[in-house]
């Protein structure tokens, strides 16, 4: 029953943060808060499972939105994106 129940405060507590970046306004400021929230620190990278489209879905963007935003962000330097992955270069909070 105890992994039942941790297993399930462990999807509401994603579920919370999933609706709390989709209520940012900015793709800009959204993109960077999901990647520091999963990588937790600048120089890491994140695998992309499946289609870029779908951490668009998962954010509340379009596919055209996400390829827009996460193209500025590489042409500022913010992230670095590479076959499958995205490399978080600094942080979002700078």
């Amino acid at each position: 029953m105890g992994s039942f129940c941790l297993r399930q405060a462990h999807e509401l507590q994603a579920l919370r943060t999933y609706l709390e970046l989709r209520s940012i306004r900015s793709a800009r400021e959204r993109v960077l808060q999901y990647l520091w929230i999963h990588l937790g620190a600048p120089g890491r990278t994140m695998r992309i499972e499946g289609d870029l489209q779908d951490l668009g879905a998962i954010l509340g963007l379009t596919r055209e939105s996400l390829y827009r935003t996460l193209a500025k962000l590489e042409a500022e330097g913010a992230i670095a994106r590479s076959d499958g992955g995205i490399l978080l270069k600094g942080s979002p909070f700078a």
